[in-house]
């Protein structure tokens, strides 16, 4: 149920008269009975998008309350100043919040911090690609995947890899299967690979960047299974400022692992560096693809938009940075109940990097020319991050490639042709 209709369910109740009562007795008067205090709506919340229904009712009781309505309206607007300066019988008193954590979540995701801390909803604008409304239709309660749930799970790897000045961004995606929607994709981790031991936030050295990427492909490929076989690709940006080839070039080879177990490298064999290559090292896996994000960038958003309107890209829900989520669980009774778990600071870390993932992609805009034709899609901003996107339209484009060929395998099935009825011909009965 989302927000939207929780809100609509609890209003719903508010319109009964609590004053109304009845009874069998033929000289009850209900007149004679006390009145009760009417039912009184208290809404609190942060902001969100100016679609959502609180948005819509702060909105409507505002205006009502400020046309002379004050009996039975109040709003009221309560940003970061107040508890950061509040005030205790008229003196200072130590602050709720601390305003380096407000700069903190401002640089990571201003989006959000613009409507957590100052109470600023998030403006949809008719150029941009993809709505923060559809973004929050295909959000989910899920918690983040570091590793492979049951060593039988697919996944779908994706990085945007930078040395300096940028984020290096590694993602990953759950491939699951629906009888009605047939593939579809769980956004489930969002690692940014800085150096947090420098005082300048920088990405991790290419060694140390490659060694957490193998990590984490060991990772979802499951535990006690051949190598690469729970992962449907890898896909990197081959865009020169991330020094794709320095990663490739290392991934070539065969490496071992942490434990010392051995196994093969990845090449991309369609790729014009390393097509030659491919033939001295045939045992590596082909699971892996280097993207050229100049060349394919508008396909690969023709593509994102299509999925996301087909509803087959999830997202876990807004984290709203507590430490923990509320969980159903259901007991040996078969009775729900309401848990909190706790989160490690890896699953906080995931879910606060794709939080800015669905903040980069409402921030990317459509742009034409003057007869209407799409030209490029892209962030207005030219100092904007976008690493987090573009590794999201490499998920995309994956399971894009994956419906598409299932698609075609459907119709090829539903096209088969009995012979037997196109000749029109009874077998002979032979005496």
């Amino acid at each position: 149920m989302t927000n939207d209709e929780l809100l609509t369910a609890g209003i719903a109740f508010a319109t009964q008269n609590l004053d109304f009562s009845t009874s069998i007795e033929e000289a009850y008067d209900p007149r004679g009975e006390f009145q009760k205090c009417p039912t009184q709506l208290l809404f609190a919340s942060s902001m969100n998008d100016r679609t959502c229904l609180f948005y819509r009712k702060f909105k409507d009781y505002s205006m009502k309350m400020f046309m002379g309505d004050s009996k039975n309206y109040f709003v009221t607007s309560m940003p970061c100043g107040i508890p950061l300066s509040p005030l205790m019988d008229g003196k200072p008193f130590p602050p709720l919040l601390k305003q380096s954590q407000i700069d903190d979540e401002m640089r990571v995701n201003p989006q959000k911090a613009l409507r957590e801390y100052y109470n600023i909803p998030t403006a949809e604008h008719e150029d941009q690609m993809i709505k923060n409304a559809q973004i929050i239709k295909n959000c989910t309660f899920s918690l983040p995947q570091l590793y492979n749930k049951d060593n039988k799970s697919k996944y779908i790897l994706s990085s945007d890899p930078a040395r300096s000045g940028d984020n290096s961004i590694l993602s990953a995606m759950e491939l699951c299967y629906d009888d009605t929607l047939g593939y579809y994709g769980n956004i489930v981790n969002c690692t940014n690979l800085i150096d947090t031991t420098k005082k300048r936030k920088m990405s991790m050295k290419i060694p140390d960047q490659l060694t957490i990427m193998k990590e984490q492909i060991l990772a979802y490929n499951g535990e006690n299974v051949p190598d690469y076989e729970n992962m449907e690709e890898f896909l990197m940006d081959a865009g020169a400022g991330g020094q794709p080839s320095g990663f490739a070039d290392v991934f070539m080879e065969d490496w071992k692992d942490s434990k010392g177990n051995t196994h093969v490298g990845f090449i991309d064999e369609t790729h014009d560096l390393y097509a030659e290559e491919a033939k001295k090292y045939p045992k590596a896996s082909r699971r892996y693809k280097l993207i050229n994000p100049k060349k394919y960038r508008m396909q690969m958003c023709v593509e994102l938009i299509e999925l996301m309107k087909a509803d087959v890209i999830k997202f876990p829900k807004e984290y709203d940075n507590k430490g923990y989520v509320v969980e159903e669980v259901i007991d040996k009774d078969g009775k729900v109940e309401i848990k909190e778990r706790k989160l490690s600071l890896d699953e906080e870390l995931a879910l606060i990097n794709i939080d800015s993932m669905k903040s980069e992609l409402t921030q990317i805009h459509t742009f034409k020319d003057s007869n209407g034709t799409v030209t490029r899609y892209a962030n207005p901003d030219q100092h904007a991050h976008d690493d987090r996107f573009y590794t999201l339209l490499l998920l995309a484009h994956k399971l894009y490639e994956i419906r598409r060929k299932d698609l075609l395998r459907s119709k090829v099935v539903q096209e088969k042709i009995d012979i037997k009825k196109l000749l029109m011909f009874k077998q002979p009965k032979i005496r």
